[in-house]
């Protein structure tokens, strides 16, 4: 029996024992604020933001939040880099999904899947363009960003009595931050990254995202592996790391990369690692590389010709309350 407790997980995140501050999106009037997306859970909840110009309907780009599937929320300042995307004329939606202390793998990739659902049946009234969805996630929100990816049209993934299932779930293309990309090699990975410190299989986020101890059912390990999912209907994706990550090991990027090329070529797959930087590092929220939104969606979502660097505008942030 699996009795490890939220508390002793949260001991292992850094900065869960902080309240976060949030972004400050009182700019941007046009803001649908808390939008529950399926009734199966209060959790489960949406903001959704239009730019101040146009009349759309809009490209929209989804934003999946970290926090080692058990904390984060949809407000807090990690999203203030993809909502930076208003100002080059996208819709930027942040969502929240049922954390693991409420739901076990695969029920928050199910909350994901809905809110796509969601949004496509509701493009007409938040005036959006969903034809070509993009999606950005960060950390445990990457992770859930790339099995979004690697899913497409998997029925397995998915549970459509949480509501619009006549809606479909599929996304266009994804960007991912420092992701989790493979479970089956997590152990081996963590041990070749860190051999000064010893291997939590039974106290961690990624067994209290399962309920287990990580090795004691490899087959479910396999199932929420972006890199075991990957096939000719996997979309295209931008995916970044830093090689002094102290939370996920960067050789999961640097094998999904390296596996999707071997399956699929390397016209449709970006990788860009940013030597000695850590998990969430600043060098990821820098201009340049926030303008790689741009360019990644405009090409894979928008479908026009590369734009050339603008600068972004910036939001600022307020006290949590989450």
């Amino acid at each position: 029996m699996y009795s490890v407790t939220k508390e002793q997980v949260l001991s292992t995140i850094p900065g869960s024992d902080r309240v976060p501050r949030c972004t400050d999106l009182s700019g941007f009037p046009r803001s649908f604020l808390d939008v529950p997306y399926s009734h199966r859970s209060p959790a489960l909840r949406l903001d959704l933001v239009l730019p101040n110009q146009g009349e759309g309907p809009f490209p929209t780009v989804v934003f999946i939040h970290g926090g080692g599937w058990l904390t984060g929320d949809k407000s807090h300042v990690q999203t203030q880099s993809v909502y930076r995307l208003l100002y080059a004329g996208y819709a930027v939606c942040c969502l929240n999904y049922r954390l693991s202390d409420e739901a076990k793998w695969p029920l928050p990739l199910h909350d994901c899947k809905a809110a796509i659902r969601f949004l496509r049946a509701n493009a007409r009234r938040f005036c959006l363009d969903t034809e070509r969805i993009g999606v950005v996630g960060n950390s445990a929100g990457g992770h859930l960003a790339a099995m979004l990816g690697t899913t497409n049209g998997q029925p397995e993934y998915e549970d459509l009595t949480m509501g619009c299932p006549d809606a479909s779930s599929d996304v266009q293309a994804v960007f991912v931050w420092f992701g989790i990309y493979d479970f089956l090699n997590w152990e081996s990975d963590w041990n070749a990254a860190y051999p000064d410190r010893p291997f939590p299989e039974t106290v961690s986020a990624e067994a209290y995202l399962f309920g287990h101890p990580l090795r004691a059912f490899p087959q479910r390990l396999a199932h929420a592996s972006p890199i075991c999912q990957l096939s000719a209907q996997t979309v295209p994706f931008y995916v970044e790391h830093g090689t002094a990550d102290h939370a996920v090991p960067y050789i999961q990027c640097v094998r999904f990369y390296e596996r999707y090329v071997q399956l699929l070529g390397k016209e449709n797959i970006s990788i860009r690692l940013f030597d000695s930087a850590e998990h969430s590092d600043p060098v990821f929220r820098q201009d340049e590389n926030v303008f790689e939104f741009v360019r990644f969606f405009d090409r894979h979502i928008r479908q026009i010709p590369p734009r050339d660097f603008f600068p972004l505008g910036r939001l600022g942030e307020r006290d949590g309350v989450v």
